[in-house]
């Protein structure tokens, strides 16, 4: 993020936002803005012509960004995270990374009448369960029983976030599940929908 808003700025009131829950917001003050590890850029951003704006973002209450709904669900994981449910017109998709099970995201999914695509974590092999757990991810069998909450199983499901030291491992045990429209995900993937 430094970088980017390090490349992008350039004076004036047109400037890009970031959006945060109260944590995430927090810990980019606390942690990280905070003129020791990187300039201040949210306290220039109020004296000077904004490198950044800010949005907090709450559980469940959409925002709208040009033509996209975008509706945040806080998720199970070690630290505050968010899923993301993105509507337009007839397409509605569904980001879920970092987090262990959960309900409220596959209860608002289920009442989704377009749904187009998942795009579902799966970062650790099922015998590593125990580093899951206290990482806040989900396995290869985990990632089947979140699935297995969804009632629209028809659409294309996005294996992502899969850890580099396993990939293989993840990949063949994924396979192995015979999950219809399964698709793993490389980087820099792009999708039309």
């Amino acid at each position: 993020m430094p970088l980017f808003l390090d490349n992008v700025y350039k004076p004036g009131d047109d400037c890009p936002t970031v959006y945060g829950t109260s944590e995430t917001l927090a810990s980019l003050h606390t942690d990280f803005f905070n003129d020791r590890v990187w300039p201040d850029l949210f306290r220039l951003s109020k004296e000077e012509t904004p490198f950044l704006r800010q949005q907090k973002l709450s559980s469940q209450e959409p925002i709208k960004i040009d033509n996209l709904s975008i509706t945040p669900v806080l998720l199970n994981h070690v630290v505050p995270t968010m899923g993301f449910i993105i509507q337009e017109a007839t397409t509605t998709l569904a980001i879920i990374s970092d987090t262990l099970p959960t309900v409220q995201v596959w209860k608002l999914l289920n009442e989704v009448q377009n749904l187009s695509a998942l795009f579902l974590e799966c970062s650790f092999p099922n015998r590593m369960q125990w580093l899951a757990d206290k990482a806040g991810h989900l396995t290869p069998q985990r990632f089947q029983s979140e699935l297995a909450k969804l009632n629209n199983f028809n659409i294309p499901v996005y294996a992502i976030h899969i850890k580099a030291t396993y990939h293989e491992e993840v990949i063949r045990e994924l396979q192995e599940l015979k999950i219809r429209e399964l698709h793993i995900s490389p980087p820099n993937l792009e999708i039309t929908i």
